[in-house]
């Protein structure tokens, strides 16, 4: 669709584990030719080459991602969709530097979509960085994020709180596909 209708490249960042079977299916359930659907890895020069290919569709880990978007961009303006597959694996932590970049490259797309099974992973807010991508109007910061959920003790966070509250915005701007539903 992005390429297809928008003209828009996209960028998919993922599990180095999942880069050779997200491109195979890629290219079985589109009409695109192997060259237009690269894996970006290798040495710097080699990503470099990859990366100024005329693909269609760059595949990432999360840290090749994070850590190389904009160079992609300046090869191709027209690059403006990030995909992230297991989305906590790679983006649950808001202080990190990987989310960090992560958030600078989408205020340059136009669209993104953080796909997960697992929107928490461990504490709560392992959510706030998908929900601070995608509806960041709610909390504002991460401070206010804390404010509404964090029980704080004398030694820091001691546990969480106000679930509900966090469910219904998930329930407001994410889609649930179960497996059955799709297969």
């Amino acid at each position: 669709y992005c390429w297809a209708v928008e003209g828009w490249r996209t960028a998919w960042a993922m599990p180095k584990s999942l880069l050779k079977k997200n491109r195979d299916e890629i290219l079985r359930f589109s009409h695109f030719e192997p060259e237009d659907v690269v894996i970006v890895a290798g040495s710097p020069a080699k990503r470099k080459e990859i990366m100024a290919s005329n693909a269609k569709v760059f595949l990432f880990t999360f840290q090749g991602f994070s850590s190389e978007w904009d160079y992609l961009m300046k090869c191709h303006p027209d690059f403006k969709c990030n995909v992230v597959d297991e989305f906590h694996l790679g983006y649950s932590g808001h202080k990190s530097n990987r989310t960090q970049s992560w958030y600078t490259a989408c205020r340059e797309m136009k669209a993104i979509v953080p796909m997960t099974g697992t929107v928490i992973k461990g504490k709560l807010d392992s959510a706030y960085p998908i929900l601070h991508a995608m509806a960041p109007l709610y909390y504002g910061n991460y401070e206010s994020f804390l404010n509404h959920h964090a029980l704080r003790g004398d030694y820091g966070i001691i546990g969480w709180k106000n679930h509900d509250r966090l469910g219904l915005i998930l329930q407001a701007v994410g889609v649930r596909r179960s497996f059955e539903s799709i297969f």
